[in-house]
């Protein structure tokens, strides 16, 4: 038998049955470490689930919206008027949205060859309506998922999450 002197404490023990011991405790250290790293890929596989549940359901509002299924402000796509004052042109209001089609083509056009682009001006400019009504539409009618983040405070992958998701009460998971 042997004995190890710590400062104030003295062990005894079989210096043999340390290895078991030690190899014992290693291999319940090996599948807590198995068990998060299963429960982590588990998590992640769901946030992918849900993540994809939230773009069909993004997609299909945002198909809805392009097809005038939606109402905005009370207005309705054959409203007799074109022009909606303060209010935001949507993506619903696209075949009445007039007299941007240089500037909405050179957006297109950026977004299209630059890896960022960057829509900045004054408030009241016009830059939500061109956004939703022109390069939203465009997009769609192209085959491309267009996700409009507003970033504020948090992380952009977190932004992202919430315009997906948040409509439909599932963001909560991803928290």
């Amino acid at each position: 038998m042997s004995k190890t002197i710590f400062r104030d404490k003295i062990q005894v023990g079989n210096v043999d049955h340390s290895v078991v011991a030690i190899g014992n405790g290693a291999n319940v250290i090996i599948q807590n470490t198995l068990s998060a790293a299963e429960a982590a890929q588990r998590q992640a596989h769901q946030e992918r689930q849900i993540l994809a549940q939230g773009i069909q359901k993004y997609t299909g509002a945002l198909i809805g919206k392009a097809q005038g299924n939606s109402l905005h402000y009370g207005l309705t796509p054959s409203s007799p008027h074109p022009y909606k004052f303060l209010q935001s042109y949507t993506i619903a209001d696209a075949g009445r949205f007039y007299g941007r089609d240089r500037i909405t083509g050179n957006l297109i056009e950026r977004v299209a060859r630059e890896h960022l682009t960057v829509l900045h001006a004054d408030s009241g400019t016009g830059k939500t309506s061109i956004l939703q009504a022109g390069l939203t539409s465009h997009l769609l009618a192209n085959s491309h998922l267009p996700i409009l983040v507003t970033v504020r405070q948090r992380p952009l992958s977190e932004e992202i999450k919430t315009a997906l998701l948040s409509e439909y009460g599932i963001l909560s998971w991803l928290s």
